[in-house]
């Protein structure tokens, strides 16, 4: 009889990268497994310092069977340049591990047919949706970036200096209260943009700010600040368009919110219009009852 292994390692990414808050190396870690007592995968995250110091964070989660497939297919590719948002020059590139076992082989083989055929059996319902949805779908996968407007008060516009000297203009982009992808909150997170021309001539204007992601790589969010316990560092890879659609649900809630701010204080006034009003006329009744010319008929 023979016992599989309680879970498969399939493949791996690690690299390193830059806080673009503090400018410290940390190394980035990411496994893939299979769980053969239970048919799913799982994806373990560890960050820690380069130079030393703890662990910044460690995540362990369940990933749908396409998300494996996707993972395992970048790490079998080439890399040229950093699988990620686009960060500084200066990135190292990653470097990914396949499993050859026999074991890992033939689950990967495995999986790639069945996502294949479930791929297939969507792009054949893919002809029997409306012409308007499928447009929208042909659009998103034509475009080359994901774009959505902020507020101008929700970007930090600072500088990168690269190893090399060469200085580059970026933003930090603060998620609005009750931004949600996929049903995970990530109000008060953050992401890093470079700024091009348009960009901060929309910020000087005061206008909505165009912030593009492309549409074919993963922006790296976060939150928090490493070592500290209240507020401690998260950070997570997330789908251009899945961000791009939880952050302008949140512009439109905060838009609605400030628009109903300032009818409650336009209501407001005008009942502190109205009292200022009845109070003037009770004064002037009260004066009108008590006049010199009545004190004098009454002497």
């Amino acid at each position: 009889m023979i016992h599989m292994a309680s879970e498969i390692l399939l493949a791996s990414e690690y690299h390193q990268y830059r806080d673009p808050e503090d400018g410290d190396y940390i190394n980035s870690e990411t496994e893939l497994f299979y769980q053969p007592d239970t048919a799913e995968f799982r994806m373990d995250e560890r960050e820690s310092y380069l130079y030393g110091g703890g662990t910044l964070r460690r995540d362990s989660t369940p990933i749908l069977k396409e998300d494996a497939l996707d993972f395992i297919t970048d790490c079998a590719n080439d890399h040229s340049s950093y699988h990620g948002v686009e960060m500084a020059p200066d990135e190292e590139m990653p470097t990914t591990y396949i499993s050859d076992s026999k074991e890992a082989l033939e689950i990967i083989d495995n999986l790639r047919h069945e996502v294949e055929s479930e791929r297939s059996n969507a792009e054949r319902k893919v002809n029997t949706m409306p012409e308007q949805t499928q447009q929208n779908q042909n659009t998103q996968e034509k475009a080359k970036y994901a774009n959505v407007k902020m507020p101008a008060a929700f970007l930090t516009p600072h500088e990168f200096t690269a190893k090399d000297g060469r200085t580059f203009e970026k933003a930090y982009v603060h998620f609005p209260e009750g931004t949600k992808v996929n049903g995970i909150d990530l109000g008060h997170y953050s992401c890093d943009v470079f700024l091009n021309e348009r960009m901060k001539q929309q910020m000087l204007s005061g206008e909505q700010v165009t912030i593009g992601f492309k549409a074919d790589e993963p922006v790296q969010v976060w939150t928090g600040k490493a070592g500290d316990e209240q507020n401690p560092y998260k950070k997570y890879e997330v789908k251009p368009w899945d961000l791009v659609k939880g952050l302008k649900a949140a512009n439109e809630g905060f838009k609605a919110e400030k628009a109903a701010e300032r009818e409650a204080a336009k209501e407001q006034g005008a009942t502190l219009k109205g009292e200022s009003e009845q109070m003037r006329e009770s004064s002037a009744k009260l004066a009108g009852d008590n006049t010199p010319e009545e004190h004098a008929n009454t002497r």
